[in-house]
């Protein structure tokens, strides 16, 4: 997260990329472990909803995630657009 830091609106496009990249590398190596842990604890006859439940989650927490990203983006855009400058004209009809 820290390299995404360092991005401005000068960045080029293969910055990002390779940023995101290893982004995405620190990701897998932190939550792979912790994902094989936690199925670990679970006895064998229960393996299979805990997998399911994972998975579940993982995907229900990705849609909040975007969610609530489109709505801030959503919310920035009106914003900014509100902030816009109308010039009245003040005739008279």
């Amino acid at each position: 997260m820290i390299p995404l830091l360092f991005l401005t609106t000068y960045s080029s496009l293969s910055m990002m990329a390779v940023y995101l990249v290893f982004k995405m590398i620190g990701n897998a190596l932190v939550m792979t472990p912790l994902t094989t842990e936690a199925l670990n604890v679970l006895p064998d006859n229960l393996l299979k909803h805990g997998t399911a439940m994972v998975n579940t989650l993982r995907q229900v927490g990705v849609q909040l995630v975007q969610v609530s990203w489109l709505r801030f983006k959503h919310f920035s855009v009106h914003t900014q657009s509100s902030l816009v400058p109308v010039h009245f004209s003040l005739e008279l009809l």
